[in-house]
């Protein structure tokens, strides 16, 4: 069972949609679809050994009142940052738990 009041955080989920623009290339757009609400579970940055150096990688938790048709394709805005959904799990029937990492 979730709590409203541990829903403190506003987000945005979107989908991206393609468009054929006049000269014929396809262009990749995101577009709001919902916004609820979402308790933060966890939020983290590490510094992720990369290539061509040190990258800060964050990830985060957020749990939301279920929402039918979100798949791990679509994304997230979260304090005007985009995370990418890596991972959903349902936790009963009227919960989800989203595993998310920041996009760049």
């Amino acid at each position: 069972m979730m709590r409203a009041g541990l829903l403190s955080h506003t987000i945005s989920l979107q989908r991206a949609t393609e468009e054929v623009s006049a000269a014929g290339t396809v262009l990749t757009t995101w577009a709001d679809f919902a916004t609820v609400r979402a308790e933060m579970v966890t939020h983290s940055v590490a510094d992720a050994g990369m290539a061509f150096g040190e990258a800060a990688k964050a990830s985060l938790v957020l749990r939301i009142r279920h929402y039918h048709g979100l798949t791990s394709d679509d994304r997230l805005i979260f304090r005007g940052q985009a995370y990418g959904i890596t991972n959903l799990l349902e936790l009963g029937r009227r919960v989800m738990e989203l595993h998310c990492e920041v996009l760049k």
